[in-house]
This record gives C-alpha cells, structure tokens and sequence, in this order.
C-alpha cells in the first residue's frame, strides 16, 4: 500500500462534479498536495476507472463504483485511507401512507446499509 505521500506524486485523475475532492483529501490526510487540483477531468466515475486501468493515473472514488474492474484486477486499490462524504441519501414517503412496498425497500435498504463498512 501506499502513503497519502506516495499518491501525492502520482497524475491525479479528476472527477468534474466533485473538483475539490483530492484536495479534501489530501487536507483530511495532512498532506500539502500543490497539484491537488491538476490533472485530467473525466465526467463519469465509470471513465475514471478507465482511465485510471489504463494506466493514466490514479482515481479518488467511491469502492462500489469500481467493484468489477477491482473483481477483474484492472484496478487495485493503492491507498486505504478513505475520505467520508458530505452528501447524503434519504428515503422519503408521503406523510402518513403506508406502502408495503415502500416498507419492504426500506428493510431491504436498512440491512444492506448494515452490511457495508463506512469509513473509519
């Protein structure tokens, strides 16, 4: 595995609709990262695990969207320190209606929220 510090040297590859993300990063791991915000943007977290298997450089994602190319070894996972998100998700209803399969989804979420490990 590799340090915070080792990543900083690498290309950064960049996600566009989260353009602060390896700089959050860098600053939660206590890293001065100056090309934190240099590198090559990609629009979908699908193009940046093709560009990060095809050797471009490294990619800041979320494990779940890169499970099939880490299945398939495209892609390693090379720092295990992960950044916790500040965005959330939220399953919302109708005040007062009683949906069976509303209330199954909602088990079903609930177990599997249980089941993945969160940062930290």
């Amino acid at each position: 595995r590799w340090t915070p510090h080792d990543v900083a040297q690498l290309p950064l590859l960049q996600q566009s609709t989260r353009p602060e993300a390896w700089r959050q990063w860098f600053e939660a791991m206590g890293v001065e990262a100056p090309r934190a915000l240099a590198g090559p943007r990609y629009e979908l977290f699908s193009m940046l695990a093709v560009a990060a298997a095809q050797g471009m450089g490294v990619a800041l994602m979320p494990r779940m969207l890169a499970e099939a190319e880490l299945g398939r070894g495209e892609l390693q996972v090379v720092c295990e320190r992960p950044l916790r998100g500040q965005r959330g998700y939220y399953l919302v209803t109708p005040e007062g209606i009683e949906r069976p399969a509303v209330g199954a989804f909602r088990g079903w979420l609930v177990t599997q929220a249980m089941r993945t490990p969160g940062p930290g």
